[in-house]
């Protein structure tokens, strides 16, 4: 007994309408042929009309009036789209404007963070130190690294600058006493030893070792 298979073949096609036929045929034909074909067409149906003001069938063909040729037409047609994409802006532009007019705004809201410097600065001026001395933690803040250490000792300013020593050590002690604790000092011995005096620790345990036996404890 023989058996019989059915095959099924499918197959996917795309078919193009006869005005898009028409269209695409239309599109093909030159400049030149198009104006025949447009007045073949308006003297064949009579239901068609030159859709532009002031134009006639003898205008279209003589070109004096309206446009010259199909060229002008498209040239015409492109600029008016040109002025309608200029005239609207699609949705995601203003997204995108907004979002960065909200980034722009958010940046110039920030506050930069003051130095170091800066900050001892604003407490330095509510001392009321003499001028001397305010001088003289000019010169410390200038010799201040990045972690509030002096990078220079206080007697090498004294006789490189030619400043008193009274009024670097009056501006030392000063700059010692502000905020971040340990600020201004020569190394980690003498910043850990101004944390302690602040504490008033100075008579503690700690106090002695770090004083007297910081590197034997390290």
């Amino acid at each position: 007994m023989s058996k019989h298979g059915l095959q099924l073949e499918h197959s996917l096609q795309q078919s193009i309408g006869p005005q898009l036929q028409h269209s695409l045929q239309i599109l093909q034909v030159p400049s030149v042929e198009l104006q025949q074909l447009i007045r073949t067409e308006l003297e064949q149906n009579p239901a068609l009309e030159v859709a532009s003001e002031h134009l006639s069938l003898e205008e279209l063909a003589d070109g004096e009036e309206g446009f010259d040729d199909v060229s002008d037409c498209v040239d015409a047609l492109e600029s008016d789209w040109s002025d309608f994409l200029d005239n609207s802006t699609p949705t995601a532009t203003r997204q995108d404007a907004d979002t960065d007019s909200r980034r722009q705004f958010m940046f110039d809201s920030l506050v930069a963070h003051p130095t170091l410097q800066a900050h001892l600065r604003e407490q330095i001026a509510l001392v009321g130190a003499p001028p001397s001395v305010v001088e003289a933690t000019e010169i410390l803040l200038g010799e201040m690294n990045e972690g509030g250490f002096l990078e220079t000792s206080l007697e090498d300013l004294c006789l490189s600058l030619a400043i008193p020593m009274n009024d670097l050590q009056a501006a030392k002690k000063i700059i010692n006493s502000l905020d971040p604790p340990g600020v201004g000092a020569l190394d980690l011995r003498d910043s850990l030893l101004i944390q302690l005096q602040q504490r008033g620790m100075c008579d503690s345990l700690p106090y002695r070792i770090i004083d007297k036996h910081l590197e034997a404890f390290s």
